[in-house]
């Protein structure tokens, strides 16, 4: 039986990305219900969970082996020895642990099982030398992708951007902004400058522009959590004074 890991949270990228989103559509002057909304949503995906296994994903896991073990039963017995492989990634370590559970309950006891990782079989597009060389780093490999996605993602933003009622937005081949010292002063400077001061966040490189944003302590601010680990990650010398 081969099965894809369980639903996941958004990479990191794609969640800084959701953020910028929300400036880009504030200095557009969309509606500020619009606005909530969204932030409402990018709240349910804070960066330390960036692409794990997300609850949903744990418990579609657990429900395919519950079912899997209750269907085929007749197949299975107590001296059935099954093997389990995963690859190194979090998500699907998780997957398989939730599957695991699901399956025993559904059988009715614990089977005998052996299990390791595999990313030389399930993550080969990291590993193998040829795939990497001639795939992977090869600009020509996604020509026609690109030339897809180069002539329809215009269309796209033009029609996100009638859907807001702005009249452009000031999106680059899917990405607002890369990971980087920037994506991280806008995203401080927007969720932290409207909180009252208890807390200061700078940076030695960033400090007459971070310095300036105060927040509430951590237990009352959920915002701060989430973008600690981008400060940690992703910006050199930057501290939070709790």
């Amino acid at each position: 039986m081969l099965a894809r890991h369980g639903i996941r949270y958004p990479g990191k990228k794609d969640i800084l990305n959701g953020h910028a989103v929300i400036l880009e559509m504030i200095r557009h002057g969309v509606s500020p219900l619009i606005v909530k909304r969204l932030e409402s949503v990018m709240e349910s995906f804070p960066l330390s969970e960036a692409a794990d296994l997300a609850k949903t994903g744990a418990k579609e896991q657990w429900d395919l082996g519950h079912r899997t073990g209750k269907r085929y039963a007749s197949i299975f017995h107590k001296n059935t020895h099954l093997r389990f492989i995963s690859s190194s990634s979090a998500r699907a370590v998780s997957s398989e642990k939730n599957f695991e559970q699901g399956l025993n309950e559904g059988l009715g006891w614990n089977t005998s099982l052996t299990y390791e990782q595999r990313d030389d079989l399930l993550r080969f597009f990291d590993i193998c030398p040829r795939y990497i060389t001639q795939v992977k780093k090869n600009k020509t490999a996604f020509g026609e992708y690109n030339k897809f996605r180069n002539k329809m993602f215009p269309h796209i933003v033009e029609r996100i951007a009638s859907r807001l009622s702005v009249k452009n937005l000031s999106i680059d081949h899917g990405e607002f902004y890369t990971v980087s010292k920037k994506t991280v002063e806008n995203y401080f400077c927007y969720n932290f400058v409207k909180f009252p001061p208890t807390v200061k966040i700078f940076g030695k490189k960033m400090a007459k522009r971070i310095s300036l944003c105060e927040v509430h302590s951590l237990s009352t601010s959920p915002n701060l959590c989430r973008c600690s680990t981008v400060l940690n990650a992703d910006v050199p010398n930057c501290y939070i004074l709790l």
